[in-house]
């Protein structure tokens, strides 16, 4: 069974069926005591289970706590370089370091790091969207992972990828330009185009994006234009962007990038604008 804090990952043991992942922070874990670790795991440091550690505090931790103590009360670890043991109290989540106690049984647990990006379905650099088969080149942007083009499919009203090509939302209503600068969405399209585990960038991601501008590909981000009933503008010199931030009934919140100048705008739009989607997850 999988258990997911903010941070690691552990292996439960449940009976009759190989152990399921679960992690946490930059870890993944096993919860089933092993002699010797398997291929790719270790024993973990004490910086590493320190930082399980931190993980494992508060009430909504309260499960993977107690999964990972398999219902016992104090468990002692075998720690990596040391002759001291880790001792981790399934309550708190607290841990010491010290000598083994006499009697006291001494377990292993294992870990490895994990492959965030593989986790979000990124392979060889890319992201695929399995509702039309199109790759996404990604970025990563401190603690987020971010899709380097524009989106381009065409969603239904629950998300799910339209088996119709529809080009009113193309520029000039050209696949092939669906295809360069990505499709335009309203701003009630944009909040459920995204793929699953993926969401439209809030304000402040957006913000956080566009700090370091040195490292913005320009050429992509920057054309594209934007659409507004029948007509388009600036489309080879500037790029249009929503996020999820609604400023009421009738706008919401968007950020344009302007390629010649270098510039970035922020600015409410009217919700029937037709703008470029960039998705954005967490790591």
């Amino acid at each position: 069974m999988k258990l997911c804090g903010v941070a690691f990952c552990f292996l439960v043991a449940v009976a009759f069926a190989a152990p399921a992942n679960v992690k946490i922070g930059a870890n993944q874990w096993t919860v089933k005591s092993s002699d010797v670790c398997p291929a790719d795991y270790h024993v973990p440091t004490l910086n590493e289970w320190t930082d399980l550690s931190k993980s494992l505090i508060g009430k909504k931790q309260k499960n993977a706590r107690a999964k990972f103590a398999a219902g016992k009360k104090t468990l002692y670890f075998k720690l990596d370089g040391s002759e001291n043991v880790i001792a981790y109290n399934p309550t708190t989540a607290q841990i010491t370091t010290l000598q083994l106690p006499k009697k006291k049984k001494l377990e292993t647990r294992c870990a490895k790091k994990r492959d965030l990006l593989a986790e979000h379905g990124v392979f060889d650099g890319k992201y695929l969207d399995k509702r039309n088969g199109r790759s996404y080149p990604v970025r990563v942007l401190g603690s987020k992972l971010w899709l380097s083009e524009n989106l381009s499919v065409k969603v239904d009203s629950k998300g799910k990828g339209a088996k119709s090509a529809d080009l009113k939302n193309c520029y000039l209503e050209s696949a092939e330009f669906c295809e360069d600068f990505g499709r335009y969405y309203t701003w009630q399209e944009a909040k459920k185009a995204c793929p699953a585990g993926w969401h439209l960038p809030g304000d402040a991601e957006w913000r956080d994006y566009q700090k370091n501008l040195t490292q913005s590909d320009w050429k992509n981000i920057g054309r594209g234009g934007v659409r507004t009933w029948d007509s388009y503008g600036d489309t080879s010199n500037s790029g249009y962007y929503w996020s999820s931030a609604s400023t009421s009934k009738s706008t919401a919140r968007g950020w344009s990038f302007t390629q010649s100048s270098k510039y970035v705008e922020r600015d409410d739009f009217e919700r029937s604008t037709g703008m470029y989607v960039r998705c954005v997850t967490d790591l």
